[in-house]
């Protein structure tokens, strides 16, 4: 976890999960950030750049092939009431909504989604999870590096390291 290449291979996953949706990439920039406390803004930059990259390409395959790939990687949810709703609030709200869904702690991949299919464009998309997941990964990075014992409390994030700490160990 200390190793010069695991913080770029970390973002690397990260563009990747916007296509698998499994990669628990919080729970591994923030083990990478208790290893090596100095390097958390670095961190924080890297992985939100990977995430951001891979959230521009999804936009992208999105705007080539339409709701196929959404079908493919999410299933069919553009069909449900609930996801007619939320592309109404991403039509209106546009890059600030998608920034918002980056920055929270739930999968970004239906606010990427939602995005694209409303029109959004894919550099759009790109900046607008640029933004979210780099403030959030700041938040996320300095915990750990500051005060790791609170790192448990973050959401979402307790399962996601401990799963990280397990395979590290195996």
């Amino acid at each position: 976890m200390d190793r010069p290449w695991y913080i770029p291979l970390i973002a690397v996953m990260g563009a990747i999960d916007m296509f698998i949706l499994v990669v628990p990439t919080d729970g591994f920039m923030l083990t990478a950030v208790m290893a090596r406390p100095r390097r958390w803004i670095a961190a924080a930059l890297i992985v939100g750049l990977g995430s951001s990259v891979g959230a521009g390409f999804f936009a992208e395959a999105i705007h080539l092939y339409g709701e196929t790939v959404v079908e493919l990687i999410l299933g069919p949810g553009p069909r449900s009431e609930t996801w007619i709703s939320v592309m109404g609030w991403v039509s209106e709200y546009g890059v600030w909504a998608v920034g918002l869904v980056a920055f929270g702690p739930f999968p970004i991949h239906p606010g990427i989604a939602m995005g694209a299919l409303s029109g959004m464009s894919s550099v759009s998309v790109f900046m607008s999870v640029l933004v979210g997941r780099v403030i959030k990964n700041i938040i996320m990075c300095y915990i750990a590096s500051h005060t790791p014992h609170l790192v448990g409390s973050l959401f979402g994030v307790r399962k996601e390291v401990k799963e990280v700490q397990q395979v590290s160990q195996d």
